[in-house]
């Protein structure tokens, strides 16, 4: 039915690694049932991107899971705490690779490694990457996610933004 995708915040800081730069971000968008949906943003980001043989690359990157911000303070509470933000203060990706728009890595969130698939763009004239990647919260544990008759879907759209060094 509906998950808290508070999960996915982090999992959101996957694709490329960069260092707390201001232009960098994770989203994640989270759809809600029977409608609606928000979206939590966290602009503090740390790790490097680089390429290698024609190869975008990173080493770790990570975000705190208590930055994530959705606008509203009461829904900010309830996201860090499906995400169990004072257990796991940080979501992290490691093992990034990708080429011709497609890569993966390993996520490191709420005490759970999974390999994630994410397809990416780069824009050389703003030295900038952009990768998505979807997340299943169910995977993490976080399930029947409702407040009011309003739930979250299981399904959680990651995306992180960040310069290329």
């Amino acid at each position: 039915m509906v998950k808290y995708n508070i999960t996915f915040a982090f999992l959101f800081v996957f694709c490329m690694n960069f260092t707390f730069a201001a232009s960098g971000y994770v989203k994640i968008d989270v759809n809600l049932s029977p409608a609606g949906s928000f979206s939590a943003k966290s602009k503090k980001i740390k790790g490097n991107a680089f390429f290698k043989d024609k190869k975008i690359q990173a080493t770790d990157v990570e975000v705190n899971t208590e930055e994530f911000e959705t606008g509203i303070e009461l829904r900010d509470e309830h996201f860090k705490k499906r995400l169990q933000s004072k257990k796991y203060p940080t979501a992290k990706m490691t093992d990034i690779e990708g080429s011709n728009g497609k890569g993966q890595g390993t996520l490191h969130l709420m005490g759970k490694k999974t390999k994630i698939k994410f397809k990416y763009k780069v824009s050389k004239k703003k030295n900038m990457a952009k990768a998505k990647f979807k997340l299943n919260i169910k995977e993490y544990g976080i399930k029947d996610v409702s407040y009011m008759g309003v739930g979250v879907e299981d399904s959680v759209s990651v995306l992180v933004v960040l310069p290329i060094k």
